[in-house]
């Protein structure tokens, strides 16, 4: 097993769709986050977490925290979890 983990970068579009959640939404996407991904003991702890989409969305993966969604890429070679989209279950994925 490797020490190596994935690191997290989130796009423009997710940081945009994290400031139009509540405040105390947004603090709890962001500790879950920082719990479940970045204080990852390793990166296949991290990769557990990540469920692969399907139809128009394939090749991606969501992440559930609760009521809320991470639509993201991952690139394996350089170790990136890409955030591509935050939001409600309920929309996230139009």
């Amino acid at each position: 097993m490797s020490d190596d983990k994935f690191s997290i970068i989130f796009t423009d579009i997710a940081v945009k769709n994290l400031k139009k959640l509540g405040e105390s939404d947004r603090a709890y996407v962001m500790s879950w986050i920082e719990k479940k991904l970045i204080d990852a003991k390793n990166k296949e702890e991290q990769l557990e977490k990540l469920k692969p989409l399907r139809k128009e969305l394939r090749g991606s993966y969501k992440i559930r925290i609760g009521n809320f969604r991470l639509i993201c890429n991952l690139n394996r070679r350089e170790l990136v979890i890409l955030i591509l989209k935050v939001g409600n279950r309920k929309n996230v994925y139009k």
